[in-house]
């Protein structure tokens, strides 16, 4: 939730566009509605129920059914942020499977590291330590995120998508530094 300037992270939220408001008619602030299937969060949190997030924003770790925090909010909010300013949804998937593969589609796969920790993934990857495409259901999916790159022009809203949807929790970007990006992107809006 937000108070003022500051993020108040006590919860995991079901963070989509239908649970975010305007406070007011001024449409100067914003709050989060519908708590849920939110989850107190201490400082980790282990999934213990795999309906955390709606499908369209749901994060790697949940997917994967893996330890959590506060930054699976900060995927959501990467995700929000695409489909408010493109119109469309950044990855439609009915399926986590395929939801999985259209993260790795746009934004690359995650690194070896990353496969490493969940060895069920590694059947997913044509080389885990190397990926050059997925194979599911006898179906071939190349990485995509230069084309990505290249039909996605606003650098700004890209990159803070991006920034928001790190396959690494601790590479996501934290909480006051989306407070820069928006501020610069309103600056230039204003111009």
């Amino acid at each position: 939730c937000l108070v003022g300037s500051e993020m108040c992270i006590r919860d995991s939220c079901d963070i989509k566009p239908e649970n975010i408001v305007f406070k007011n008619y001024l449409h100067d602030s914003i709050v989060l509605i519908d708590f849920g299937i939110s989850v107190k969060l201490n400082n980790t949190h282990a999934n213990v129920n795999s309906y955390i997030q709606t499908l369209y924003y749901r994060a790697p770790e949940i997917i994967l059914e893996s330890i959590f925090d506060y930054t699976i909010d900060i995927w959501s909010l990467g995700c929000i942020a695409y489909e408010i300013y493109y119109q469309t949804l950044l990855f439609d998937s009915k399926t986590k499977d395929y939801l999985f593969i259209q993260q790795n589609c746009i934004l690359d796969p995650p690194s070896y590291e990353f496969i490493k920790k969940y060895p069920p993934i590694q059947t997913y990857y044509d080389n885990p330590k190397d990926p050059s495409y997925m194979l599911y259901n006898n179906n071939m999916y190349t990485f995509k995120k230069y084309d990505f790159l290249r039909n996605h022009q606003e650098r700004k809203i890209t990159d803070f998508v991006l920034d928001c949807c790190k396959w690494e929790p601790t590479e996501r970007i934290i909480y006051k530094d989306i407070f820069s990006y928006i501020t610069s992107i309103k600056n230039d809006n204003n111009r």
